[in-house]
């Protein structure tokens, strides 16, 4: 009896082993963002920031983006950020995962790379860092600056709903429909 349960157990494993190895697509890796779609949340009057913002293709590689920013509160330090991101697979958007920062600002600038400060010159503000002063802001023409994301995700594709958070009430909110594929061995 032992021998047969110890070779039921060593079948399991080994196909396990072999599903795992050979029967799944990789899931994490180097690869490279792009993002495919920017829209306001739902209910965007629930908001006190408003944040518009639009994507145009430049070229096959590259984006520009247009946007617009009324904060009616300072974000500084004390300003929070939460992700709420979902993937797309088969069946839909089904929930991935929850990010939850502290600081906003540092957020962004540890994910953004050059990109936050790169915003934040083009609204004009000087010196291009956090706090972001109340106020309205524009941005024409922003080039993204993919090279300078993160190298390292989950491969897909994601919609993320983007919140700043100031005393525990969201603030302001953007949605954003993004890609990480792997890169290409050329």
């Amino acid at each position: 009896m032992m021998s047969l349960l110890k070779q039921a157990a060593i079948g399991v494993l080994c196909g396990l082993l072999f599903v795992s190895g050979f029967g799944m697509e990789k899931m994490v890796g180097e690869g490279k963002w792009s993002v495919l779609d920017v829209r306001a949340c739902d209910n965007p009057g629930q908001y006190r920031d408003r944040v518009t913002v639009q994507r145009r293709k430049l070229n096959r590689t590259h984006d520009v983006f247009d946007g617009s920013f009324d904060l009616k509160e300072l974000i500084d330090n004390d300003t929070a950020i939460r992700l709420e991101c979902c993937k797309y697979v088969d069946g839909g958007c089904k929930p991935f995962q929850q990010i939850n920062d502290r600081c906003f600002c540092c957020f962004a600038k540890e994910q953004g790379g050059d990109n936050f400060a790169e915003v934040l010159s083009a609204a004009g503000l000087d010196p291009p860092d956090c706090p972001l002063p109340v106020g309205a802001y524009d941005i024409y023409d922003f080039l993204m600056d993919y090279d300078s994301l993160p190298e390292e995700g989950f491969f897909g594709k994601f919609e993320a709903k983007i919140f700043a958070v100031k005393d525990f009430v969201d603030t302001a909110c953007l949605s954003l429909t993004v890609e990480f594929n792997e890169l290409d061995d050329e």
